[in-house]
């Protein structure tokens, strides 16, 4: 039913879509992604319909994307945007210091959790120097998808020791203001020989410090995140019997970017990937043009996508790069996941189960022994100071029975998806290959179809509820229909007493007559009259129509046999309907009431048929379903989801609204005979049955009291737990606390209503009774009598499944939870006002986050780690800390443009235009608020990028021409058609290719210029005047700066606002040269009136390493390792793919050898500058010349 005319055109080119092989974790090959036609994708059906002949169009709702498709705002996103900077004990600080290497392990769990281990390793670059660093990181704080906060659970450190063994520095947990005074102690003592690290969490960033440093040091950051984004598979095959079997959890890792010749760019990071068993992905053939609809959405158009196409057998995959793409970067694992919770029951089975005596069993998770001595918190009162933390699971008996003065009202409520879309015709299946229009259905024939035979097979299944005594025949049965588009179309109903269908051979009877009638467009009773039946035939109809329920029957089946298509599709005005219309179910329920006293218990069961989505907003719509729930007290429901322009968002939300079967959904709707659909109507039949014993209970629950002696207050009594919370984990509706139970005067009950037979409800409780075997044989549950009666409670204690900083984090999560007024729920979680106090949760929230050493969630707390490292590490003063490397993480206006490595490994969306405050980043879009900063943007249009300060200059005058000697004739090393020779010189890649190479190139040739001393080339302006510096002028150039120089006019006005910095003199005309005042005196006074801190050229003095070329050296780096690693990126991006797919295996040799060298190697400077230069400018001439042949 998807076909390629059927959805939105797209380019179908894969621009910017690679694969890479998941199972090889040493190949880094990337392969664009192939361009296959759907028809060979989704069999079996090749028939092209055009959809403007059958007089219908998708609209806002309908999803028209291709199968298992997402929107990019609702993708799990990791992108964790961090800045760094450093301070060492000579040399100046710098504000953006980037890490040595990044590593991230990523953790997929059965249950949708996901955790992250973030490694962020820094090396000193004056360690030769003996000079200690430190080190300030800062993360910011992200959502992975809508609501889903990345949490840190734990921090780390590391300190590599002089044998180049990693040294952990164990972390406590203490107050945020002690622990900063502290680490600031250990970074300024001589004597002391330590290295510490502090870790604390605020509002939207968390912020790290480590140091001193002698060489190496490690960061290591564990973040949580409870339950990621998921929708349900959709089976694309012909006979979909893997239906509702999977889940799809789209993730994508974007990693950190720079653009080809900035420095920042030679950083190692490695991915590591691990997902449950049985996981895969979702196979780039198969669904080829789903993921060139991702490609397509504006977060992905600039990003290169990278597509991993399998997973290793044991689920896993791992790649290292040795340094940064040169674009944003996004790597897409599009899981699937196989459903936990399966409902595929045998009916049989079910049925028994229906008729034992039901079972409460509650179950007491017991921590590990140093959990437990860890989970004990202070509780006001004695007899002892503290109670222990407990989780309990209590799972609700599956009650098929009512007590004898009871009265059951089964509610089956179907929802019939009658949009304008559903009037589309699809092919039966018949064998034969092509098939003609005329030999085609309607979707609407086959909803019909698929909904009468789920009313009779469940007609069919009375007499056996009557024989297990599930049903009674005083129970009263309804099924009512609504069909809508846009707006409520048609509703009818059907009511009567269950001992109506008592005997077997009518209901038989029944069906039968509805299999005769199916073709039939006359009632029953024409039909009859016509004489057109047989014998046999006739009886049949005859004997259900001489009842009234029978012809009650035949009427439903008739109103529901002619639905029509109409119209587009609004899921909440047909709720509302469904609220609207309860009052005139409840009073034709009511009329056949033998006892008129007794009030019915309902139970409602939902079926959803629909082949599209909720048009429009979906404001207020899944709170009308949400309503619509609570007032038919549904216990469960399924969706069943067909077509192409199904949204499987809207319908697995939907499906979580009604029910706990996944939405069972499919591309083709499954024909008679075919076992999709023996599976589809097996797996709703069984969910139907547990609707049939989910019935409404309230349940107290207690363990009594502990007497304890007060002096002379006597025995006093207090509760033996106090109840916190309570969360449902298979919960239809919300468990709500009500009012406590004070029927025993020595203790209150936790009483929680909107609960329904089968839940599971973890109660999280304080436990004086510190044994879980002790409480146990305390422990009462009790359901209210006018609920059900004789239902055994089974206790018992089981291992606590949470263990660790796991468990800490769940109890932390709750327990760090303030309530607003009047509140009483928070996510999923509902809190016993009675119970949970801000006071008590903030005193309990210190106690674990003290006793497992974890940082609580308020930010109170802080991680102190310190070691001993037996090194001799100066000291870091006050003067020689860093900056905060947060401000670089502000959000700004769009007018302020970025420095290049303001925002490290951010992806290139729009900024907001407001400061980041806490509230302004909840209330963002998912997806753009783990992007809030934009990604490097250039100063100005003309700038090289990565070239700021007197480079501009610089690079402005190489654009604008330079001599003969600025050119070289090179040949190029890149295989392409027509080799030639042409001179190629900087200011060529400004006026004859495209900008973004031109920027590159001008920075390479720049950069290597100033590696290999061609000053001829290279004309210097000062930073403070802007005038040009004359090459036999007197230059003082800053080696502490990227790139600062000053003309002698201006000498001295760097160091004035940057005292720590050094001035070398790099002409050879002699200035008279003066003492400078020392760094205290002038960070007090400022530099004397008259006097520079200069260093001659020849100056006795050790000289500092000049950053500037340590920076031009890393460009150069960069720009060699990008062709190895990324170069199917850099031709697609840089290129526009004009290039070969592979480069040339004589340039990757080459790159190969000289990035081998030893750094020590005179010849590698050169080498690299000659290499660098060559592909550059290859890369220009082979855009030049594609360009002239267009």
């Amino acid at each position: 039913m998807w076909f390629p005319n059927s959805t939105k055109s797209f380019d179908s080119r894969a621009r910017a879509v690679f694969l890479i092989n998941g199972c090889n974790s040493t190949d880094n090959t990337l392969t664009p992604l192939p361009s296959i036609s759907p028809q060979n994708i989704l069999p079996p059906f090749n028939v092209t319909i055009d959809l403007t002949e059958e007089g219908c169009d998708s609209t806002n709702g309908d999803d028209d994307s291709p199968p298992n498709a997402v929107k990019v705002e609702n993708m799990n996103c990791l992108a964790l945007l961090s800045s760094s900077s450093a301070g060492w004990s000579d040399a100046a600080p710098r504000a953006h210091f980037d890490p040595t290497s990044l590593t991230y392990e990523l953790t997929v769990n059965s249950d949708l959790s996901l955790n992250v281990l973030a490694t962020f390793e820094y090396s000193n670059p004056f360690a030769n120097d003996k000079q200690s660093m430190v080190v300030r990181l800062s993360v910011l704080k992200q959502f992975m998808s809508e609501n889903r906060e990345l949490q840190l659970v734990s921090t780390a450190f590391e300190d590599l020791m002089e044998k180049g063994e990693w040294k952990d520095i164990s972390t406590d947990v203490t107050f945020t203001e002690n622990a900063e005074e502290i680490v600031q102690a250990v970074m300024q003592n001589k004597t002391c020989g330590q290295t510490a690290g502090l870790a604390s969490s605020k509002a939207e960033s968390i912020d790290v410090k480590l140091g001193p440093v002698a060489r190496r040091g490690r960061i290591k950051l564990s973040f949580t995140c409870r339950e990621m984004y998921h929708y349900d598979a959709m089976s694309v095959s012909s006979d979909p019997t893997d239906v509702g079997q999977n889940q799809v959890v789209p993730l994508g890792v974007f990693l950190p970017w720079t653009k080809l010749g900035d420095a920042a760019g030679n950083i190692e990071i490695t991915l590591i990937v691990k997902t449950p068993a049985g996981s895969g992905v979702l196979c780039p053939t198969q669904s080829h043009d789903t993921y060139l609809h991702l490609k397509q959405q504006a977060l992905m158009k600039n990003t290169a996508l990278i597509v991993v196409d399998k997973l290793n057998p044991d689920g896993a995959f791992l790649r290292t790069w040795h340094c940064l793409p040169p674009t944003q970067c996004c790597i897409l694992l599009w899981l699937e996941m196989p459903v936990l919770a399966d409902d595929y029951v045998d009916v049989a089975a079910e049925l028994d189960k229906l008729s034992t005596v039901p079972i409460t069993k509650l179950g007491i998770y017991s921590p590990t022994p140093e959990d437990a001595a860890l989970l004990k918190v202070s509780m006001p009162g004695a007899p002892t100071p503290n109670a222990q933390l407990l989780r309990i699971k209590v799972k609700l008996p599956e009650i098929g029975r009512l007590p004898s003065t009871k009265v059951r009202s089964i509610v089956n409520l179907n929802f019939s998806d009658a949009s304008g879309s559903t009037g589309r015709r699809v092919p039966n299946s018949l064998p034969g290959g092509v098939l003609a229009k005329d030999s085609l259905k309607t979707v609407r024939d086959c909803f019909n179809l698929f909904g009468e035979r789920r009313f009779l097979k469940r007609l069919s299944s009375i007499p056996a509820l009557l024989h297990a005594n599930v049903l009674r025949k005083e129970d009263i049965w309804t099924d009512v229909t609504y069909a809508f588009d846009h707006g409520p179309v048609d509703t009818f109903s059907l009511t009567f007493l269950v001992g109506d269908l008592v005997d077997q051979v009518f209901v038989d009877n029944i069906v039968a007559a509805a299999q005769i009638t199916h073709n039939a467009d006359n009632q029953s009773s024409n039909l009859m009259k016509t004489g057109l039946l047989d014998t046999d035939k006739h009886g049949v109809l005859q004997n259900v129509m001489s009842k009234t329920v029978g012809c009650s029957v035949m009427n439903y089946l008739k109103r529901l046999r002619m639905i029509q298509s109409n119209g587009g599709t609004d899921f909440k005005r047909t709720a509302m309907k469904a609220v609207d219309h309860f009052n005139s179910l409840q009073s034709s329920i009511e009329k056949l009431l033998l006892d008129p006293t007794i009030v019915p218990l309902v139970t409602s069961f939902v079926d959803f048929d629909t082949d599209g989505g909720h048009n429009g907003s979906l404001f207020g719509c899944f709170e009308a379903v949400d309503e619509m729930v609570a007032k038919y007290k549904v216990c469960n429901g399924v969706v069943y989801g067909f077509g192409d322009w199904l949204n499987q968002d809207c319908a697995s939300k939907l499906a979580r609204r009604i029910g706990s079967v996944p939405a069972l959904l499919a591309l083709h709707i499954p024909e008679p005979g075919q076992e999709g659909l023996n599976v589809l109507f097996r797996r709703g039949f069984s969910a139907w049955l547990d609707s049939l014993r989910s019935i409404p209970m309230k349940v107290t629950i207690s363990a009594g009291s502990v007497a304890y002696s007060h002096g002379s207050r006597g025995t006093r009594h207090l509760n033996a737990i106090e109840v916190i919370a309570a969360r449902g984990t298979k919960c239809l509706r919300r468990p709500m606390f009500s009012s406590p139970d004070v029927s025993d005067v020595h203790s209150t009950k936790a009483v929680v209503e909107c609960l329904c037979g089968g839940d599971e409800v973890v109660f999280l409780v304080a436990s004086r009774i510190h044994d879980p075997n002790t409480l146990s044989t305390c422990m009462t549950l009790d359901i209210g009598e006018d609920q059900t009666s004789n239902v055994e409670l089974k206790t018992f204690v089981q291992q606590e499944p949470l263990v660790g900083c796991s468990l800490a984090h769940e109890w932390l999560g709750v327990l760090s939870t303030r309530l607003p007024p009047k509140t009483k729920e928070v996510g999923d979680l509902s809190f016993n006002s009675t119970v949970a106090i801000p006071r008590l949760l903030a005193k309990m929230e210190d106690d674990v986050a003290f006793s497992f050493n974890l940082v609580s969630p308020s930010g109170a707390t802080s991680y102190l780690g310190r070691s001993n490292t037996n090194l001799d590490r100066a000291p870091i003063n006050a003067a020689h800390e860093p900056s905060d490397p947060s401000e670089n993480l502000n959000i700004r206006t769009k007018s302020v443009q970025y420095d290049t490595w303001h925002s490290f490994g951010a992806p290139q969306v729009l900024c907001s235009s407001q400061p980041l405050t806490s509230q302004a980043y909840t209330n963002r879009s998912p997806a753009i608020a783990a992007f809030s900063c934009r990604a490097p943007t250039l100063k100005a249009a003309y700038l090289p990028l990565g070239v700021r300060s007197s480079s501009r200059h610089e690079a402005k005058r190489q654009c604008e021409g330079l001599d003969a000697s600025s050119t070289v004739v090179v040949e190029s090393k890149v295989k392409f058609a027509s080799p030639s020779k042409i001179l190629i010189g900087s200011d060529f890649l400004r006026t004859h290719i495209s900008k973004q190479v031109g920027d590159v190139g001008a920075t390479i040739h720049f950069s290597c210029n100033m590696l290999t001393n061609n000053v001829q080339v290279l004309q210097f302006s000062c930073n403070c005047c802007s005038q040009s510096i004359p090459k036999d002028a007197r230059r003082f150039h800053c080696m502490f700066c990227e790139d600062y120089d000053e003309c002698v006019s201006c000498a001295g006005s760097h160091t004035r606002s940057h005292p720590l910095h050094v001035l070398v003199d790099r002409g050879d005309v002699p200035v008279l040269h003066t003492q400078s005042n020392g760094v205290l005196l002038n960070q007090l006074l400022g530099p004397a009136a008259g006097r520079v801190d200069i260093l001659p050229t020849n100056s006795n003095q050790s000289q500092p390493l000049d950053h500037a070329l340590e920076v031009c050296e890393q460009r150069v780096c960069f720009l060699l390792a990008s062709m190895l690693q990324w170069w199917p990126i850099v031709n697609d991006t840089y290129t526009n793919g004009n290039c070969p797919t592979e480069l040339d295996a004589e340039i990757s040799s080459q790159i190969r050898l000289v990035l081998s060298m030893s750094h020590e190697s005179l010849e590698r400077i050169a080498s690299m500058c000659s290499l660098a230069i060559t592909i550059v400018d290859s890369l220009g001439r082979i855009i030049h010349q594609s360009n002239s042949v267009a």
